[in-house]
């Protein structure tokens, strides 16, 4: 398909997701019964990415390039990321052979999963070059992060799916990690201060409400002299305010009189029976630590064994990994999978793998129809006649569907005929290369009324 259409696989972006699966599997192990090792996955328990750990799973794994799926795997429900990409590593080397992919140019680009020191002594030994996410709490991320981006800092823009430019600000540097010399982009996305400044004043304020529950008592309680409360505010130092992350405590020990009971004396001093301390406990909030929390939120690390890649293509590049995730959308999608009612592991494999293939036909088809919309500067008209430069997978099968394919017996001969078509229908038939015909059987041809 790639060689009819002209298309070349540029870098590739992997990524995994989960498919929950509701049937009480055996978990295999890779043995059968007889002791013999299997080839086929093992729907078990994993990490969930469907947030259903209580559930039996498989992974599927997928790589794609511009959108187009170029690369897929049906994985067993335990493996995690790690090991993933550490597979496809050894796997890729026999899939850039067969796309004649130069090396030099190609990147293999995935989220934090791939960073380890395995993965990226993998990649070395292949002769690979990869674009990661470096994992925010790895000592080397932390050091990183603390750093606050100079004024000079370089301006990158990027313009998303939807045509906005978002802005983002990095410095380059280079960085050994585990023996292995790389190169790292520290990022800070203005994209992002909206949704993480939210997520920060709700940690800001599940953190007061937590201090202010502690400090309660101390509304009542009081201490027989000064040093008592003293050594409390110590102890409160110590237990409280040094795990304190937003906020501050301030201090005030207050003198009580305690009067005796009884009538008032004409000398006020003599009413005095005893003299209590009070801990006067207030909660300020540090801005300085949220507006430093927020900058950290904003700001995330991106890492290549490139030492020559620069930070503004790093950043680009890496921002392509949203393609991958709107594969799992469509793949994911009720209309495409929905529940799969097959009995053993090794079914449940092999037509998985059916639904990969005709994901990697789809996207094609949809890179070929936009390609050709561009070219002609033409558009098709999707549901409820929206005009669309740029349809997606589901509109295109959701045009596809309008055409109507007759069959039937005649002298105990099948026959079929195209019986309406729009002309929506026509340009996608032509982009790909098809012709109306091939929807009915030739000897029959095509039945304009």
């Amino acid at each position: 398909a790639f060689a009819a259409y002209g298309l070349k696989v540029g870098n590739i972006n992997y990524d995994t997701t989960s498919k929950v699966m509701w049937g009480e599997y055996r978990t295999w192990n890779h043995l059968e019964d007889y002791g013999e090792e299997v080839s086929y996955i093992a729907i078990d328990f994993g990490y969930s990415k469907d947030k259903r750990n209580d559930k039996k799973q498989i992974k599927i794994g997928l790589g794609t390039t511009n959108g187009i799926v170029t690369d897929a795997k049906v994985l067993s429900g335990n493996t995690d990321d790690k090991t993933y990409n550490k597979e496809n590593l050894e796997d890729l080397d026999r899939l850039l052979k067969t796309m004649k992919v130069d090396r030099d140019d190609f990147y293999y680009i995935a989220d934090s999963a791939l960073f380890s020191a395995t993965n990226i002594e993998k990649a070395n030994q292949n002769g690979i070059q990869f674009i990661t996410r470096m994992p925010d709490n790895t000592k080397l991320a932390r050091q990183l992060l603390a750093t606050a981006l100079p004024e000079e800092a370089q301006l990158v823009e990027i313009e998303n799916a939807r045509g906005t430019a978002v802005s983002y600000e990095l410095i380059e540097t280079e960085v050994l990690y585990n023996e292995y010399q790389c190169k790292a982009a520290v990022v800070y996305s203005h994209a992002l201060k909206e949704t993480k400044q939210k997520s920060t004043n709700k940690k800001v304020g599940k953190e007061q409400q937590k201090v202010t529950r502690s400090i309660k008592k101390y509304k009542k309680r009081t201490f027989k002299c000064r040093p008592d409360a003293e050594k409390e505010i110590e102890l409160l130092h110590k237990k409280l305010g040094s795990k304190l992350k937003f906020h501050e405590l301030e201090f005030e020990i207050n003198e009580l009189k305690i009067r005796r009971p009884g009538r008032p004396s004409k000398n006020p001093e003599d009413d005095i029976a005893r003299i209590e301390f009070q801990l006067v406990v207030t909660v300020v909030l540090n801005e300085d630590n949220v507006a430093e929390e927020l900058r950290k939120q904003c700001t995330f690390i991106l890492c290549s064994n490139d030492l020559a890649l620069s930070g503004a293509k790093m950043l680009r590049e890496y921002k392509t990994q949203s393609d991958v995730e709107k594969r799992f959308r469509n793949l994911k999608s009720p209309k495409y999978m929905n529940s799969v009612f097959l009995k053993t592991p090794k079914r449940v494999e092999a037509v998985i793998y059916l639904l990969l293939i005709g994901l990697m036909l789809l996207t094609i088809a949809e890179m070929v129809v936009r390609e050709g919309l561009k070219r002609t500067n033409d558009l098709v008209y999707g549901i409820e006649r929206r005009k669309q430069k740029r349809p997606t997978l589901t509109s295109i099968l959701q045009i596809m569907e309008r055409i109507q394919v007759v069959t039937y017996s005649e002298n105990g001969k099948p026959r079929r005929i195209v019986r309406s078509i729009d002309e929506s229908c026509l340009k996608i038939i032509s982009f790909l290369g098809f012709t109306v015909s091939d929807f009915a059987w030739e000897e029959d041809g095509f039945d304009s009324s």
